[in-house]
This record gives structure tokens, sequence and C-alpha cells, in this order.
């Protein structure tokens, strides 16, 4: 049995609330009642249903449970796809809240980096860092490097919850692409802003690490500000 058969037999008894028989359901879901009358066995086999009598199955506490945690993951799953939305929109009022909650999370992320990122992975941040210089120096944007940097400081903070929202935050091209084309526009890059949140993090200097963090992304939104205010401007 399909699991999506079995979610709408149960959503269906759980909400007519009394004892449900075959032939009603056959009716309902218009499942012939031999196909229904095996289903429902089935799942009173499996704990979920229970008879009640000659009047029909009803729903176990385990059936009750069932849907209870279903409803509460189709809420999360929900929660996270408006969060991804959110995370890929390309206008700049959306751009700047995303870069409102990353200075709350990469500010943390990069301290708790300094304090548990092994050896070999600071070593690895630097190596990210030389990567990012050289695609700037080539002509390239630098998009997939400077990506590469933050959610390597996201994973070495040792925080997976951190770490997971900001891969839903970071991980979208279109973000990326938006910011590194405001940045693009306006002749400015943040370099020199990446060696010091890295040579921070390598010296395990927490409050380095924040500051270098805090005023890269200020920065960034200060692009940012500064595209959205250039283009009102032109518009006019």
């Amino acid at each position: 049995m399909r699991k999506i058969k079995t979610v709408t037999f149960l959503k269906e008894i759980h909400a007519i609330n009394s004892p449900v028989g075959a032939n009603y359901l056959s009716s309902r879901l218009e499942i012939p009642p031999a196909t229904v009358g095996r289903q429902l066995k089935k799942l009173e086999d499996d704990g979920y249903l229970v008879g009640v009598g000659n009047k029909g199955r009803v729903l176990t506490p385990k059936g009750k449970s069932f849907l209870n945690e279903l409803e509460f993951f189709e809420v999360q799953k929900n929660a996270a796809q408006n969060l991804i939305d959110c995370a890929s929109s390309s206008s700049v009022k959306r751009i700047c809240d995303v870069l409102q909650i990353r200075l709350l999370l990469e500010t943390y992320t990069s301290t708790m980096a300094c304090k548990n990122a092994t050896d070999e992975q600071l070593e690895q941040l630097e190596v990210l860092s030389m990567e990012h210089l050289l695609e700037l120096k080539r002509g390239g944007t630098g998009a997939q490097q400077d990506l590469s940097i933050h959610l390597a400081i996201a994973e070495f903070s040792k925080n997976e919850v951190a770490y997971q929202i900001l891969k839903i935050l970071l991980a979208d091209n279109n973000v990326y692409y938006a910011l590194n084309t405001i940045s693009s526009s306006l002749k400015r890059t943040e370099i020199t802003q990446h060696d010091e949140i890295v040579n921070a993090i390598r010296l395990r200097d927490s409050e380095a690490a924040d500051r270098a963090m805090r005023t890269h992304l200020g920065k960034i939104l200060e692009n940012v500000n500064d595209y959205q205010e250039l283009n009102s401007s032109h518009s006019k």
C-alpha cells in the first residue's frame, strides 16, 4: 500500500469522527468496496484502526498520533519552503532582510569557528580565501568562492542548526548573483574583508572574527542600499 493511500484513508475516517465502514468509504473515495475492505483490514492489522462492532472502524491512538505527526511535518515543510522562497527572492528589500539575518547568524558562526574548527579546517579556510582572491584577479565574480567561505565557516562552527539555516539563506544562486551584480556595478569588492575574517578565525580571535564579519556584511548591506538609491535617482 502506498503511503498516500494510508494517509487518505486515515484522514477520511478521522474527519468523520465516528465508526466508518467500507461501503461509505467506497462511495467517498470512488474505490471498489473490496479494495477498501482490504485497505481497512491492513490498517487495522498495522494498529492504525480498530473495529467497533459491526458499525465500522475508528482510529486508534497510534492512528491519531500518526496523523498529528504528519500534520506537524507538513507545517515544518511549509515553513522551510517559505524560508527558501524568501531566500530565493532577488528583490532589494528581501536581500536586505536576508543580510540582516545573516549578520545575526554569521557573527555567531564566525566566533564559534574560532573555538571549534580543527587545524585542518583552518587550513581549508585559508585555501578557500586564496581561491577567492585568484578568481577575482582572473576577472571572475568570485561568487562561488565567496559562498564556499561563508558555508565553511558555518560548518566549522559545529552548530548544525545554524549551518542548515545558512545553507538555505546562502546556497541560492539568485541571491548571490544579485549581490555580486550589485557589487560589480558599483565597482566594489570585499577582498580584504574576507582575509580579515579568515585570519581572525585562524588566530582563534573570536572578537576580531565578530568584528570582521560585521564589517564585511555591513559593507554588503551598504552596497545594496547604495545600489537602490542609485537606481531610484536614475529612474526619476
